[in-house]
């Protein structure tokens, strides 16, 4: 009776039921995991992108690298109320760029409750969190493009590899401890993550979509007073830190190159 249902499942005609004492926990967990999922291809993809671009000698090429850094080092509050307001959805400007968008199809463009709708709280706060960190995974990877030899695309070039084939082999392969490091930080970025869904929802207790682990570990200690299960929160945390990192680490160590 003590247990709540969390999922059920059935294999043949056998059906097999899951459930735990504190449910809540295991949300903010499944929400952590998620987080990353989405958090890791927004904040590096884009990265490699516009480092690429700010690599090269286009005019204005320092002015946006000041730019693109500058979320960077803004203040997380600040910038989570500036994004609250840009998810309301009858002032907000994302809204109104979509339905813009639909409209040059003659569509009526779909309502989108970023921060009421349980399916999009979640990726709100991926938003947000991405926005914050692309621009300091751009510096970190730029700085790797440049620490590339122009011998070796001088090489690619006299084999006759054109710019897509010298990206695929020149520029990934030597950017690869530079993204091992980029990939190892956002990710324990996203199991920190606590500082978005604290802000971007002022109301109390915030949607359990938007719970996570670290949030849920600040609940249990100084809300409710529970700093035993605080404290076990912050170990399972940690294991699974060490965990995934220690497997990025032996994963690399198996790429290395010369």
């Amino acid at each position: 009776d003590d247990f709540v249902l969390l999922g059920e499942i059935t294999l043949q005609d056998t059906r097999y039921v899951f459930g735990a004492k504190d449910r809540l926990f295991w949300i903010s967990l499944r929400n952590t995991l998620l987080f990353c999922l989405f958090l890791l291809p927004l904040a590096v993809v884009p990265a490699i992108g516009m480092a690429l671009i700010l690599n090269s000698k286009l005019p204005g090429v320092k002015f946006f690298r000041a730019v693109y850094f500058l979320p960077s080092v803004a203040a997380v509050v600040g910038t989570s109320l500036i994004w609250r307001w840009l998810y309301t959805p009858t002032t907000g400007y994302i809204d109104y760029a979509l339905s813009t968008l639909w409209s040059w199809f003659g569509q009526p463009a779909p309502e989108i409750g970023w921060l009421s709708d349980p399916q999009w709280v979640l990726v709100s706060i991926v938003i947000l969190a991405a926005w914050q960190v692309v621009g300091y995974n751009t510096v970190l990877v730029l700085a790797g493009l440049q620490g590339i030899p122009i011998t070796l695309y001088e090489a690619a070039q006299i084999d006759g590899a054109n710019k897509w084939n010298q990206f695929w082999s020149v520029t990934l392969p030597m950017l690869q401890p530079t993204l091992f490091f980029v990939l190892i930080t956002t990710m324990v970025t996203g199991l920190q993550v606590f500082n978005e869904p604290y802000t971007l929802f002022p109301a109390r207790p915030i949607p359990e979509n938007a719970t996570t682990s670290v949030y849920y570990m600040y609940v249990q200690g100084f809300n409710q007073f529970n700093f035993g299960y605080a404290s076990s929160v912050a170990w399972i945390l940690f294991v699974i830190i060490f965990g995934i990192t220690l497997v990025q680490f032996r994963l690399n160590r198996g790429e290395a190159y010369e």
